[in-house]
């Protein structure tokens, strides 16, 4: 669906409007001319206004009408007490778009529906169309993500990252391939995706939006293109493509950021790999050295998103990072602990953990803290010396505050938050979003970089 902004009406179009005395999913037509109408009985909260406005998207391609009109200065009247026109209107244009996402790579009928956002307010046109890049990279992040594995590798991703940097300026990207990393003894992410015939890159994207020597926010995501569970072999590899949602969604935030001209440094750091059986498959019981030097006991090839990311979090030491953020699809304990509705958040800063938990919030991308006593190493304490990638006694026994302490023993040199998002790696119903990827929290990304 594209997303026009306008400032006059044009006749013949299909008017959305709204009125409070009907429920969400109701629809009216009437008089010959069709009217969508939306709302709550109850007025708007915090968190159902969003679902709202998703639904005029939604609304609007089930309708499967061409052209639309949605006057913004109605709608305003209706949130002015507690939005001002600015964050409502870059709300507004978002969320539009966010619900008009359709993955459509194989389809052959395409959505062609219009969305003319008309209104009388000027000063408000810039932060409609900040809404509208913000949802189009978000858009973007979920296509990549949404493609089947066999159809997107590591290789793909690298160059999707180099492909979508130069439609910007000031973004430098570098990819290392096999031969760099084994330099770097980035032997954590080759131990996992060497084996592959699609061979393991690891992409970093840089934007210099501040000063020469001010530090950096680093995204760290993790870019596990494919997921079988290697030689511990998933009963279940349905969705596993997804598995590399972190990594496009840290991409797409720097790449947004440079849209916007963030006056800050930011860094994207992705280890992009496939997680195969081959004749050549890392195995449970091996011993990794990775770039950190710490030993890494493997007790489950399939805790491999964990291993691969070690690397990436000692390499951003190399950025001077003002605060580092990981964000993976890491683990189903999260999913067991939050269900669908709600990522898990971990942090070595408490007001960092409420910084990202407010933000989350205000964009309708929940996060919610969960604890890293340091009580929780002897669980990965390991025998031969080093830390293990899994729990020491029962399988799968609290392992997403387990992934967590894991990764914290390669972040203790700076300020770090690690984002679960596997919870909300796919759309839900009730979301009032199309299927699939969600690539969450990419907004709650960019507004902490706007507001940091």
């Amino acid at each position: 669906m594209k997303i026009i902004t306008v400032t006059q009406n044009k006749k013949g179009s299909l008017q959305i409007t709204f009125t409070k005395e009907f429920g969400v999913d109701q629809t009216l037509l009437t008089g010959g001319h069709p009217n969508i109408i939306l709302g709550l009985k109850d007025g708007f909260t915090k968190f159902t206004l969003a679902l709202v406005l998703r639904n005029i998207s939604r609304l609007a391609i089930s309708s499967k009408q061409n052209s639309f009109e949605l006057n913004f200065d109605e709608w305003y009247s209706l949130v002015s007490e507690t939005h001002n026109k600015e964050s409502f209107a870059e709300m507004l244009a978002y969320e539009l778009v966010n619900a008009s996402y359709e993955f459509e790579k194989y389809k052959k009928e395409k959505n062609k529906q219009t969305i003319s956002i008309i209104t009388k307010e000027k000063s408000v046109t810039e932060f409609l169309k900040k809404g509208i890049l913000i949802g189009e990279e978000l858009n973007k992040a979920r296509e990549i993500i949404n493609i089947p594995g066999s159809h997107f590798t590591p290789d793909d991703l690298a160059k999707h990252a180099v492909s979508e940097s130069k439609k910007v300026s000031g973004v430098k990207v570098t990819v290392l391939d096999s031969k760099k990393m084994k330099a770097l003894n980035m032997n954590a992410i080759l131990a996992v995706g060497e084996s592959s015939l699609n061979k393991p890159k690891f992409i970093c994207m840089e934007y210099a939006g501040g000063k020469k020597n001010e530090k950096n926010i680093v995204f760290v995501g993790k870019g596990v293109t494919f997921d079988t569970g290697g030689t511990d072999l998933k009963t279940s590899m349905y969705g596993m493509h997804m598995d590399m949602s972190g990594g496009a969604i840290a991409i797409h935030t720097l790449i947004t950021l440079a849209k916007l001209k963030i006056k800050r440094n930011v860094v994207a750091l992705v280890p992009a790999v496939e997680n195969r059986v081959t004749g050549n498959s890392y195995l449970s019981g091996d011993v990794i050295v990775g770039m950190s030097g710490q030993a890494i006991e493997v007790l489950d090839t399939d805790a491999e998103g964990r291993v691969i990311l070690s690397d990436a979090l000692t390499y951003a030491k190399n950025f001077n990072p003002d605060v580092v953020i990981d964000m993976a699809t890491l683990t189903g304990s999260a999913i067991k602990a939050f269900g669908t509705r709600s990522s898990a958040l971990f942090s070595n800063d408490e007001k960092l953990t409420q910084t990202l938990k407010n933000i989350g919030e205000n964009v309708k991308n929940f996060m919610w803290p969960m604890p890293l006593y340091e009580e929780y190493k002897e669980d990965i304490k390991g025998n031969l010396g080093g830390i293990t990638n899994l729990h020491k006694g029962i399988k799968g026994d609290g392992d997403v505050i387990n992934a967590a302490m894991f990764l914290y023993q390669f972040a203790k040199d700076y300020k770090w938050a690690h984002i679960d998002i596997a919870p909300r790696m796919e759309s839900i119903k009730g979301d009032n979003l199309g299927t699939g990827a969600t690539a969450e929290p990419l907004y709650a990304m960019v507004k902490f970089a706007e507001t940091l």
